[in-house]
Formats: structure tokens, sequence, C-alpha cells
């Protein structure tokens, strides 16, 4: 790797290609520097090293100023300068958070940040046009040049901002020529040492990254395969099979692969695996393998510790069933996994228990959204266990463990609503951080607020219903019939003070999306109301989106739930300890809100994504809530009808400019 002064002549070769013909004149104003033109020079000006740190921090400045109008002004400038950053350093510390978020004005940017910015922004002028000469062209291959000799870990970082905001102008031979260049001799005749350890092609637009290209320049040109252990083409549909499975069996260090949406791969690449070291694997919606390639798979990789199939068509219950016979050996494939996501497959109950049978006790996250099961207590079956130093001493009641942290059940459709409840209490204490149930279906109706109510006496083991009651409900063999009803009153259990509650303490996300039935009930302590008060102090996101909820089922989330809404003037005013400063993020589309809501919403103080499509809530509403919410960077107002539709997009970048519609009818 080249020196640090060496790699900051390389950049400011860049800058300096770009910044122009002129000289630049530093006088002093008030403390600070400003950038004066004072007359043409000659081209051969452009060619002079920047020696002196200030040099190249006024060069750097005066491209940017030069280059970016309104800089100052423009939001969409600002959060490109964010994402430039995200992939450059962390922006420099602040102590307010507002810094740091929405307010991307306020932001302190590194030098690096803004030479990204610039290079990405100005890439046609820097880069000149191919059908020009003589100086331009010149400059071209300079820029050409000076990118190629950067540090892997700079161009690295370039090529990464390019596919985020500029994908088009990465073709084949841009991206192939400026940072996967093939070793040469630079013109100092030393040898430029490539070392890549990662391939990662998401984001380039599909048709320039063929077949031709990754056989001649990424496998013989180049030869990364011996050095590669991360390899990303997600979403490159146009690459085959033959090609993925050459570029895979190269790689014997590869550790992790994700070829989700490359509809073409199929067995022949799940053949060329390196079972040995592969330990990451993503090939959801990949149409090419069948029974026999997953087969294989999952032989062959036992040591895998992320398995992603979603949309697997021939991920059926009887190919897993055949394995679960076939094994032999002592050693249970998959026996490492952490994280397995089997979503929109035609997995069912059968097929879950054998993979579960293999990784239960290690698995972390689990993604059977729709899917075919029907009884998610197979899950607490075979993921929790009784832990050994607990049934050694002969604790009453036996201490449970599992590492189930992320379940998503998703348009799962689950046979009775005894069974979705066994599943909950089967679960140790303080496990899952995110819970997603949208689209839920129970007992052939969609989930409805009277089970969520069922759910909470579970939430703490002190507070459940004593084994030998009848009203428990743990998935025994009595028949459906003979069990208590869990919808009826009767099936209620006592509500317990919300201080006993403490399954769900680390919860941090949590959604009911499309579940139309929840958030009816008007009883206080009751179904939503109940859970929401429970989370409300760790909760960090939430979707109700297409749900019943009210502006009065989201003061369950305050510190104080007697949120005077018809006083929310005095009551914001009087009482600012009243807010969330938790929650993050809050869909609540094709929701019955109306404008009052915005007295509940000002309160969630930390908000930075705010989904509101389809709502009733009119202009002066949602300003008000940007205004009380600061953080706010990402608001969705489509569909709402109470908002003229010019104002939907710019409504935000309106409030922040201080353009609000109180303010135009002051005046």
């Amino acid at each position: 790797m080249p020196p640090k002064r060496a790699v900051s002549r390389i950049i400011t070769n860049k800058i300096s290609a770009g910044v122009g013909t002129k000289k630049r004149k530093v006088t002093k104003t008030k403390g600070r520097q400003s950038l004066t033109d004072d007359s043409e020079s000659s081209a051969s000006d452009s060619e002079k090293e920047i020696e002196t740190v200030k040099d190249y921090e006024d060069a750097v400045q005066k491209r940017i100023l030069t280059s970016t109008t309104n800089r100052y002004e423009d939001l969409l400038e600002h959060n490109h300068l964010a994402l430039a950053a995200s992939f450059m350093m962390p922006p420099l510390s602040q102590p307010d958070r507002s810094h740091t978020t929405a307010s991307t004005e306020n932001r302190l940017f590194s030098l690096g940040t803004f030479c990204l910015f610039t290079i990405v922004k100005n890439f046609h002028r820097l880069a000149a046009d191919p059908q020009i000469t003589g100086q331009q062209q010149r400059q071209k291959r300079r820029l050409r040049r000076q990118i190629q000799q950067l540090p892997f870990y700079l161009s690295h970082k370039l090529f990464k901002y390019f596919k985020h905001v500029r994908p088009e102008l990465l073709s084949s031979r841009v991206w192939t020529t400026l940072f996967f260049p093939a070793k040469a001799r630079d013109e100092d005749d030393r040898d430029l040492d490539y070392t890549m350890t990662e391939l990662d092609l998401e984001g380039i637009i599909a048709s320039q990254v063929t077949d031709s290209v990754i056989r001649s320049h990424i496998i013989h040109n180049l030869n990364l395969g011996p050095q590669l252990e991360r390899i990303n083409l997600n979403h490159l549909n146009g690459l085959s099979d033959k090609v993925v499975a050459q570029l895979v069996g190269s790689c014997s260090r590869l550790s992790r692969l994700s070829l989700k949406g490359c509809t073409n791969v199929g067995d022949l690449t799940l053949a060329n695996l390196p079972g040995k070291t592969l330990q990451e694997l993503n090939i959801s919606f990949v149409s090419g393998p069948t029974s026999k390639g997953i087969r294989q798979l999952i032989r062959t990789c036992r040591d895998l510790v992320v398995l992603k199939m979603a949309g697997l068509m021939n991920l059926r219950d009887a190919l897993l069933l055949d394995m679960s016979s076939e094994l032999e050996d002592t050693r249970t494939p998959l026996h490492q996994l952490q994280n397995l996501k089997v979503a929109s497959t035609k997995l069912g109950d059968r097929g879950l228990k054998v993979l579960l049978g293999f990784c239960g006790k290690t698995l972390r996250r689990l993604d059977i959204s729709g899917t075919n099961v029907t009884r998610t207590v197979n899950i607490s079956q075979y993921c929790v266990w009784v832990d050994e130093k607990s049934e050694a001493r002969g604790d009453e009641p036996l201490v449970m463990r599992t590492m189930l942290e992320k379940v998503n059940l998703t348009r799962l459709k689950v046979a009775t609503p005894q069974d979705l409840v066994a599943f909950f209490k089967g679960l140790p204490p303080q496990c899952l951080h995110t819970l997603l149930m949208g689209y839920l279906t129970v007992g052939q109706v969609p989930l409805r607020d009277e089970l969520v109510h069922s759910l909470c006496p579970f939430l703490d083991p002190a507070s459940a219903p004593s084994t030998d009651d009848d009203s428990d409900v743990r998935g025994s063999d009595k028949s459906s019939g003979d069990a208590p009803n869990p919808f009826s009153p009767e099936a209620f259990m006592p509500v317990q003070p919300i201080s006993n509650y403490r399954r769900f303490r680390h919860l941090h996300t949590l959604s009911f999306f499309g579940n139309p039935q929840i958030g009816q009930s008007r009883r206080a302590d009751h179904g939503l109301r109940l859970l929401l008060k429970q989370v409300a102090s760790t909760l960090r996101r939430l979707e109700l989106g297409y749900t019943r909820i009210t502006s009065d089922v989201l003061t369950n989330l305050l510190p104080f739930e007697s949120l005077v809404l018809h006083e929310v003037d005095d009551v914001i005013a009087e009482d600012e300890k009243n807010v969330n400063v938790v929650l993050e993020e809050l869909g609540l589309d094709e929701t019955p809100l109306g404008s009052e809501a915005w007295a509940v919403l000002s309160q969630f103080r930390q908000l930075n994504r705010l989904s509101l499509a389809n709502t009733r809530m009119d202009q002066e509403a949602v300003e008000r809530v940007v205004q009380a919410c600061k953080l706010i960077s990402s608001l969705d107002l489509t569909s709402c009808r109470a908002i003229p539709i010019r104002k939907r997009r710019s409504l935000l970048q309106d409030v922040r400019k201080g353009r609000t519609l109180a303010d135009r009818d002051d005046d």
C-alpha cells in the first residue's frame, strides 16, 4: 500500500484535473479563507503537483464551491453527501444526534467525503467525452490512470458510491477498466498488486455484467478466484449457470456467496460450492435448482451459518423427509445454522420439523413467511430446550433456553388459535427482539385483538396459568373442541400490572401490517393496547399499516397515556416529559387516522421514518408533526387526499426550510 502522502497526491491529481486551468489566490476575510480567481493560466498549471496540505485543501474546496451550486440549500445534495460519508468514514462526532440524521445541513463531513462526492457528481466533466481529442482527451486518460492507482480501500469505496448514485455510468468497459484493471506496469515500472477478497457487483445494471466479462476478465485475466472470500452477484440475471459455477468453483477460500435473483443459476453452481469453507449462502428467488441440487447443497455445505432459500419452488416436504431417512453418518447437516430463510416456498409442517431438527438449538433467525406451515408450536418444540444446570438442580419451574431472536410469521395460515398461543407460551423470557406477524390468519380468520390479548398473560411465566388448569393451552393432545375458545371473554386471563410483564422486554421491531381487524377494540388495557404498553420502552420499529388503529391506541406508546387530545397544545407546552424518545420508524399506511393524530405523533421525537400513505391527515397536521419531530428524514404521504398533490413530495423539505402553511396564513 502506498504511503499516506502518495495517496494524498494521487487524490490531489484527480481533483486538480477537474479544477481547470485557473490560478487560485487565497484571501482572508473575517478569519476564514475565501478563494478568488485571479487570471487564466496555461494548461501546464493543471499538471503541477500540489505540495502542501493547505494547497490540497484549497483545491478540494475550490472544486466543491465551483461545481456544487446551492449546496447548503439543496437537501438532495446533502443526502448524497451523507451517503458518501457512510461509504467513506463515520462523520465527526456530534453531541446532538440531529446533526447526523435529518439535519444534514449541520453535519460535518470529512475531506475524503467531499472528494468522493465531487468525483462522482462531476464524472462526465472529469472524464471528458470519448469523441473529443487534445487536452481533454489527455485529461480523461490521466483520470483513468489515477483511479486505477488508488489503493484498493479507496477505489472500493468509490466503486460502491458509483453503484448507488450513478449506476448508468458503469458500463462493462468502465467498471472493469477503472475498478478492476488488469495487472500491468505503470510509468515507474512497478508492479501493481491487487489483493481483492470481495467481489461485489450488486447495483450494476444487469446488462453490463455478462458471461464474457466474468469469464474473460474476472476469472482469466485477473484470476481472482483463489483470493476471493466474498461474492455478491445479487439481481444479475444475465449470468448463466455455467459461468457462475466456473467462478464459484475457482474460489477455494469462499466464505460468503449471495446470488439472490440470479434466475439462471441452478444445480451446476450448487454442485461446485466449496463446502468446507462456505458459511453464508443466499440463493433466494433462483429458479434453477432442482430437488437434486438442493439435496446436494445440504449434504455438502454442512457448516453453513446463514442459509437463505426464499422462493425456491422445489423446496418441499418430500425432499427433506427423504433426506432425513437417508442420513447414515452421525454428523448432522446444518448443525451450526443460525439464520434460516425459507419464505415463499412450499415448505410445510413436516419439512419444517426436519430442518428444525437439524439446527433448532443454534437457530437465531427464522423466516417462514408465505409458506404452508400451519403449526407454529413446532418452533418452540424444536428451538427451546431445558437448561442442563437447572435440570440438574431440580429447579421448579425449569429454566428454558433458546437462541431465537427473530421470527417472521407473515402470511401464515395458522391452524388454530391454541397453536399460536402455545408457541408464545413455550418461548423463554426476553428472547425475541424482532416479531413479524403481518397478514396473519389464525383459524381461517384474520388476527384480532382478542387473540392478541390472549397472548399477553404468557409474557411472563409468573402470570401464566398453571399446567394443572384446564384452561391451559400448550399444544396438548386434546381436540380443539375440548379446548376453551380463546376468542371468548371467559378465556381472557386476568390482566397483570405492566411491570410484571418481562417476556418482550427487549423487543425492538414489531409488525402487525395487513391485519385489518387489529385495533378495533375500545377496551383499555386490552389486546394491542396492552402489548404496546409493554414494549413502549424498547420498541424502535413498529408497522401498523392496513389495520384499524386510532390515535388513542398510539397513546399507549407514551409514558403518560392520559394525553388529552383536544388540549394537546397545552399538554405539549407544559409536559415535555410525556414524549417517546425510543421509536424511530412508524408505519401507519391505510389506517383511519385523521388530522387529530398529529397530537400523538408529535410526541415521538426520535422518529426518522414516518409512513402515512392514504390516511386522512391534512397538510397542517403533518407540518406540525414534522416541526415537532426534527429527525424525520423519510416521509411517505402517497394518496393523502387532504394534502395537495404538489405538496406530498416537498412538504418535508418545505418545513425544514421554514415554509409552512401556518406561516403563509400569518403573512
